[in-house]
């Protein structure tokens, strides 16, 4: 039986690192999705980690040993659309498995939020092949995919193509045209996305805080997360840095899904 788990996104970059003040209750495992491997184009990936950052994340595992360290790549507001070509599965292939072995790393997450003209048709099949490479090599036990509402047909074509390679979908519904303001509307929303995503292990996300564009409403959330949870085999929150101190959202996330996800 697969635990839930609760991802949470989080830079790599910053200081002080903030899974080092996490909450973890130890009731769930916390995979932390550290942000992010940018493609600068032809699949060759950039990312910046604090100096500190391998030395953390072992340490924090010796604590926490169920904890996972996910790699996202793509980003977060479409600077950098997913554009592929010739060359893109082979150097992506390397470049990632460096960054994952020079970092303890455990996983990818496939995150990108814009496709380039001239990139529909080559999103799935490269993107495929990228994972399909990863497992293979042993690069990565964990993919997750980060649907978007903006480019949610590319990420519906990868997951057809490779669902037997992905272990989580984590649909950004943070993201959605319209903010989920009422639970009538949020729970159509999920019952779409969970036709979609057939079989999928689905994580519910959210953002942890209230300044954001798209957070929706803590009640709401959990509210509805308690009356479709059978659908969920874990909650994503949206981020650990800019999280209030008390990291109230993950505290209730954890508790949440303590008392149990059927799997």
């Amino acid at each position: 039986m697969t635990p839930p788990i609760l991802a949470e996104y989080i830079s790599a970059a910053t200081s002080p690192i903030r899974f080092y003040q996490f909450p973890n209750r130890e009731v769930v495992p916390v995979h932390f999705v550290v942000t992010f491997a940018t493609d600068k184009g032809d699949g060759n990936f950039e990312a910046t980690f604090h100096e500190d950052f391998n030395e953390r994340v072992l340490e924090y595992q010796k604590t926490y040993p169920d904890t996972k360290f996910i790699l996202s790549i793509g980003d977060s507001d479409g600077k950098y659309p997913f554009k592929g070509g010739p060359h893109w599965v082979d150097n992506a292939t390397k470049g990632i498995e460096r960054l994952i072995e020079e970092h303890n790393l455990s996983g990818i997450d496939i995150h990108y939020s814009k496709v380039a003209d001239g990139g529909t048709d080559v999103f799935a099949g490269n993107l495929g092949d990228l994972i399909k490479n990863l497992k293979k090599n042993k690069g990565v036990d964990l993919v997750l995919i980060s649907p978007t509402p903006t480019c949610d047909i590319n990420y519906q074509q990868l997951y057809k193509s490779s669902q037997a390679n992905i272990d989580y979908v984590n649909y950004r519904f943070y993201d959605l045209d319209k903010k989920p303001d009422n639970k009538y509307y949020f729970k159509n929303k999920i019952d779409e996305v969970v036709k979609i995503y057939a079989n999928a292990k689905l994580l519910l996300g959210n953002k942890t805080y209230d300044a954001s564009k798209g957070k929706i409403e803590d009640k709401l959330f959990f509210d509805v997360f308690d009356e479709k949870k059978s659908e969920f085999r874990g909650i994503s929150a949206w981020s650990a840095d800019e999280s209030p101190d008390a990291f109230q959202f993950e505290k209730e996330a954890q508790d949440k899904l303590k008392l149990g996800v059927p799997i």
